[in-house]
């Protein structure tokens, strides 16, 4: 189904206070159109199922005393301290995603260190980055 072609509105104004006035007008229908999207994602997390997430206090050194998470600009808060939240599934899916990703980080650190059994016969031998 094709769109009909919006063709730009063109405005006269006669003083520079007109013009002014005209800006702050559609500057402020832009941020009420924002603020109506921001509402209505607001609605929609709030409305998913919600996930349990703790997060251990091993990984404050990485995340923090307390994990923010942004998603489409929306943004939650969650200590770092072990106890367990029930959180809508899109902020649970992202923070389980960082921890998996920083458990990555440091189980290559912890192969990497390991110094007697990284002996190689052949270079190449040991995998240290997932292709």
């Amino acid at each position: 189904m094709a769109q009909a072609k919006k063709e730009p509105v063109t405005v006269v104004v006669e003083s520079p206070q007109e013009l002014t006035e005209l800006r702050v007008s559609r500057a402020e229908a832009t941020i009420q159109q924002a603020e109506k999207n921001r509402k209505s994602l607001l609605k929609r997390y709030k409305e998913e199922p919600k996930v349990s997430v703790a997060i251990s206090p091993h990984y404050a050194d990485a995340f923090g005393r307390v994990m923010q998470v942004s998603v489409n600009g929306i943004t939650i808060w969650v200590s770092v301290d072990g106890k367990t939240y029930q959180l809508p599934e899109t902020f649970a899916n992202e923070i389980k995603a960082r921890i998996y990703a920083q458990d990555k980080i440091l189980l290559r650190g912890k192969a990497m260190s390991n110094v007697k059994q990284n002996y190689e016969s052949s270079a190449g031998e040991i995998q240290w980055f997932e292709k």
